[in-house]
């Protein structure tokens, strides 16, 4: 019996695509003036948070926002350029501040009769002041900084079942990423569901494989609508 649901932010019950995004690219698009392809820039952009999330852990660990800050600097420096990285900065943690919920995100909210806790790797203050001034009220937000390590990492989705006082069998994790979501959860022994809102995979149950080679089987869904507890 499932007795807390743990729900991913962006990507999940936000959309960070819209105004402030596209004008970041826009931004270092005009500055790297044609040394960088703008699809190729948001790739590296990406990869690079994603390789920073896994090594940034315990004494290691920075927060997100002064992440962001070391990931353009990079950026900069690969692609030989200039930028207002303050303006970017900004812009960023806008985008996290004032996302807009999905569709189905605030239905999802009001149907689902057990808690539902927000696990996100952005700052839980404004991850939640978010989500209620949008409508939506969660039993929680977890974040990386309350345990100084990003999803995957075990200690978020530890901490999130101490929370939320339940066992692993009695969780459901549901966000839009294989790796951060779906295996980090699954290797905690929580129940995962992969939100593919693009539609990329079919939905159903599939299989994914650790580093190990152990293999785990999950359900992707292409809405919260689709979710049923």
């Amino acid at each position: 019996m499932i007795k807390a649901v743990f729900l991913d932010y962006s990507g999940t019950a936000v959309s960070i695509e819209g105004k402030d995004m596209n004008e970041m690219i826009r931004i270092i698009v005009k500055a790297a003036r044609g040394t960088a392809v703008p699809k190729e820039l948001v790739k590296y952009w990406f990869e690079r948070l994603d390789e920073k999330e896994r090594t940034c852990i315990l004494d290691a660990y920075q927060d997100e926002d002064a992440m962001v800050y070391e990931v353009l600097k990079e950026v900069e420096h690969k692609y030989g350029f200039e930028t207002d990285r303050d303006r970017l900065h900004d812009l960023n943690q806008h985008i996290w501040r004032t996302a807009d919920l999905f569709a189905d995100t605030e239905s999802f909210f009001a149907r689902t009769s057990v808690p539902i806790y927000v696990l996100t790797n952005n700052t839980a203050s404004y991850v939640m002041n978010n989500l209620m001034q949008k409508g939506v009220a969660p039993a929680g937000v977890i974040s990386a900084d309350d345990v100084r390590a990003f999803k995957p990492h075990h200690l978020i989705f530890e901490k999130a079942l101490q929370t939320a006082g339940c066992q692993p069998s009695e969780a459901l994790h549901i966000g839009d990423s294989l790796t951060s979501d779906v295996l980090g959860a699954l290797k905690c022994g929580i129940q995962a569901v992969l939100l593919d809102r693009k539609n990329r995979m079919e939905a159903g149950t599939h299989a994914i494989q650790d580093e190990k080679g152990r293999e785990y089987t999950y359900t992707c869904l292409h809405s919260l609508d689709d979710v049923n507890i």
